[in-house]
């Protein structure tokens, strides 16, 4: 019997994109700032994102707002770096903040398995963690997976890869990515800046969004 010669090709990649040392010079006033107006506008949390959050309080306004403008501005910046990677030719004045909001959190926090949803580009921004601290993307088709896990994986197969948070690191994604952030076992303050983005339209010449 003759064996016939096989390939496997890998398509469809997936991606993230991280920057180190964004923003040192105001690391502390984004913490300081954070719990100014948590005090001031309030947080909330739910059994699925189970950290202290301004994403329902103050998430459309905290761009325009000190020290945050100016973290704004370089947010632009590394999504419109990302998208240009992916082949848009755009600039940072091309990209619009749809929201941003903190996330405060301490030991038995978690954020559960989601995605973000009405934008283009996704991500994060560390302000404050502590070595326990990860995030963890999984493949978009994860939750659909109907077979049972491989006795080995290999980088054909795996589902899952966990990146370690440190301050002054951003990380930018497309919408879909599923990620999580697992509880945290030990003491010790997080603060997490994420954001949502899109890249602005242009009608006739006219350009949507701030």
């Amino acid at each position: 019997m003759n064996s016939n010669e096989y390939s496997i090709h890998q398509i469809f990649h997936q991606s993230i994109y991280i920057c180190e040392g964004v923003c040192t010079d105001i690391l502390e006033d984004l913490e300081i700032y954070s719990k100014k107006y948590q005090k001031e506008y309030g947080t909330s949390r739910n059994q699925v994102l189970y950290v202290d959050s301004a994403h329902t309080t103050i998430s459309s306004k905290l761009k325009h707002l000190y020290p945050f403008n100016f973290l704004a501005e370089q947010i632009k910046i590394h999504v419109s770096n990302y998208a240009n990677e992916l082949g848009y030719r755009i600039s940072a004045d091309n990209i619009h903040i749809d929201n941003m909001w903190f996330n405060i959190s301490n030991q038995g926090d978690f954020n559960f398995f989601h995605a973000h949803g009405d934008c283009h580009f996704a991500g994060v921004f560390y302000v404050k963690t502590n070595p326990e601290n990860d995030i963890i993307f999984v493949h978009p088709q994860y939750h659909n997976a109907q077979i049972q896990d491989p006795v080995d994986y290999n980088h054909l197969s795996y589902s899952s890869m966990a990146y370690k948070c440190i301050p002054s690191y951003i990380m930018v994604w497309r919408n879909y990515m599923i990620h999580s952030t697992p509880r945290q076992m030990e003491e010790g303050e997080k603060i997490v800046i994420s954001f949502n983005t899109s890249i602005k339209k242009n009608y006739d010449g006219v350009t949507d969004g701030l």
